[in-house]
């Protein structure tokens, strides 16, 4: 538990990443993150007072080697996943990084144990959204057939449900995710607790998804027909249905607990006692030390990038070569397109006109990157709140660029998107990230990154829109 504790302590900033996900109230996936935390420290705690480890007895082997190999490399990819702001590459490495501490620092036996309860994380990971795109689909799917077999008329436009009483929206809320990874976390808990094979496991895993499905889909069913019998006017449809779907989830657990009663829990299996030497007391041997300077490279790392950085951010320099081919400034239009880089340091936008076409130039810049503040990420929206309808990589000029046609209430129009660090440009944020973390790992500075986006109209096609951005592009040289 000691050596735990010390890891989280130096990977503090992932712990800050899961308690921003489990106190989101708002989505509500992960909020059961603490409980699973609890637990997951709670199986700690019961596996090192269970027979034969109280009193002493760790089992040791050798091939730490092999370990601490791993840990490094652990490490390694969690600094650059950290530096990067990717932020789920991190926490991923978060719990096998904390066991292969343990496996160095206390040996086998102590190692096994905690594999449980480490793994056992991961249910507090938001790793599973992926899932929820397919959960979403599946529960459209199932309402349409079943709305079909009890005969109620309904009308499905993508996510959207039309019934002659109103209108409901299956959004990515209503995929039941949430029922899912609950489902699936009190399936392998169980099965660890009754000390159950491997194939009874995957059983109560399968179990446990079907009912956490199957539930999602009653419960959007049934507050559809609701609707429909009471005109919209049911409680569950005017104010809140989120403790109906627990209320039947509830249910469904404990169909899961009487199938397990069909068959008989086994004790769970401990070391002789004997066997082994005595468990460690603290950290002071040197596996210990070892396996914990390792971890500790990030938490030294990182204060010595920022006191290197120059912490300046460049000053963009007008594009002054188009004024002589024909380009004038104008205002921004900032009603027709509104860019979001979260987190920026510095943001400048020009507009240029030439004739009948417009381009207009933005420009994010950004000391450092981080989760939550990079160049690339869910939140950041170089097309504003246009939709993108089509998107390819593009090469002008030596610059790579991802180019992308989107759409909004003034039109179409073309994107030209560029993400920069240092000298390098790229057309993909990912790898952009990937390449300023890099580089802050060899040089121990953090180099200025930029994202520069051209947007030109689609007046009158978009064809007049690439020549514009071709022309822009040429006769700026680049310069921005």
């Amino acid at each position: 538990m000691l050596v735990i504790g010390m890891v989280l302590a130096l990977y503090w900033p992932a712990v800050q990443s899961l308690w921003v996900y489990w106190m989101d109230t708002d989505a509500t996936t992960y909020t059961h993150g603490f409980l699973v935390a609890a637990l997951s420290l709670w199986l700690l705690w019961r596996d090192d007072s269970s027979p034969g480890v109280a009193g002493g007895e760790v089992k040791r082997r050798g091939g730490r080697g092999l370990f601490v190999g791993m840990l490094c490399l652990m490490v390694l990819g969690w600094q650059l996943a950290f530096r990067a702001g990717i932020e789920i590459g991190y926490l991923l490495l978060l719990p096998p990084l904390m066991w292969c501490v343990v496996r160095v620092s206390l040996g086998v036996a102590a190692a096994r144990r905690a594999a449980f309860p480490l793994g056992f994380l991961y249910f507090a990971i938001p790793v599973w959204d992926y899932l929820g795109s397919f959960a979403q689909l599946g529960t459209i799917y199932a309402v349409r057939l079943m709305l079909r077999v009890v005969g109620i008329p309904a009308y499905f436009s993508g996510d959207t449900v039309h019934i002659p009483s109103g209108t409901f929206a299956i959004e990515f809320g209503c995929s039941g995710l949430h029922f899912i990874i609950v489902g699936l976390a009190i399936a392998a808990l169980s099965g660890e607790l009754r000390g159950d094979s491997w194939r009874l496991r995957v059983r109560w895993v399968v179990v446990a998804l079907l009912l956490a499905v199957l539930t999602n889909w009653i419960r959007v069913f049934s507050i559809i027909v609701l609707g429909h019998l009471t005109h919209m006017q049911h409680y569950f449809v005017r104010v809140s249905h989120y403790w109906y779907g627990w209320g039947l989830f509830l249910i469904a657990v404990f169909a899961l607990f009487l199938y397990q009663r069909r068959f008989p829990e086994r004790a769970r299996k401990t070391d002789p006692p004997g066997l082994g030497e005595p468990a460690l007391t603290g950290v002071a041997t040197v596996p210990a030390v070892l396996a914990l300077a390792i971890a500790a490279l990030p938490t030294m790392l990182n204060p010595v990038v920022a006191a290197r950085s120059t912490g300046e951010v460049p000053q963009l320099v007008r594009p002054l070569p188009v004024e002589s081919a024909g380009w004038q400034y104008a205002p921004a239009d900032e009603r027709a397109w509104q860019p979001v880089q979260v987190g920026a340091d510095l943001e400048q936008r020009w507009r240029f006109a030439s004739n009948t076409q417009d381009v207009e130039l933005y420009v994010a810049w950004y000391r450092d990157q981080k989760a939550r503040k990079k160049l690339g990420g869910y939140a950041n929206r170089p097309q504003g709140e246009a939709e993108v309808l089509e998107a390819r990589p593009v090469s002008e000029g030596g610059h790579a660029y991802s180019a992308q046609r989107v759409a909004a209430e003034a039109g179409e129009a073309l994107l030209w998107v560029e993400y920069r660090v240092g000298d390098r440009t790229f057309a993909s944020p990912t790898q952009a990230q990937l390449w300023y973390s890099w580089l802050t790992l060899v040089t121990l500075r953090s180099e200025p990154s930029s994202v520069h986006v051209l947007r030109s109209p689609c007046r009158p096609d978009c064809a007049a829109a690439t020549a514009a951005l071709n022309r822009f592009l040429s006769q700026s040289g680049g310069s921005w």
